[in-house]
């Protein structure tokens, strides 16, 4: 320390231990419905269309996992967030869809034929 200035680099602190509930507790939050990232991409190919092969190369997963998706990929929470989408998109396609059916029915009557 020269010229008697501490920087907060020179004072030591020990990082806070955590217990092993705190650290899968912080490792759950950096999961979205805990599911990794590479599963949330495989979940939105298969949204896509995409067949499971092409849904996990496109995820960034090998070709071997690629190959045995039942066995790696489609673990139960992996299935039930796929199912919960699933539902999701097609409660939205349902809405789209009375949404578009009743603008018709108004632009039908809006301008009826004489």
């Amino acid at each position: 320390m020269a010229g008697g200035q501490c920087f907060k680099s020179d004072i030591f602190e020990p990082s806070k231990l955590h217990t092993l509930e705190e650290e899968l507790e912080a490792r759950r939050s950096e999961l979205r419905n805990g599911l990794t990232g590479m599963q949330r991409l495989f979940l939105f190919g298969k949204l896509r269309g995409l067949n499971d092969k092409d849904a996990a190369l496109a995820a960034g997963y090998s070709v071997s996992v690629a190959k045995n998706t039942k066995q790696r990929i489609w673990k139960p929470r992996v299935r039930s967030e796929f199912e919960r989408l699933q539902r999701t998109v097609s409660e939205q396609a349902e809405i789209t869809r009375l949404q578009n059916e009743s603008e018709s029915k108004r632009e039908y009557w809006r301008v009826k034929p004489q």
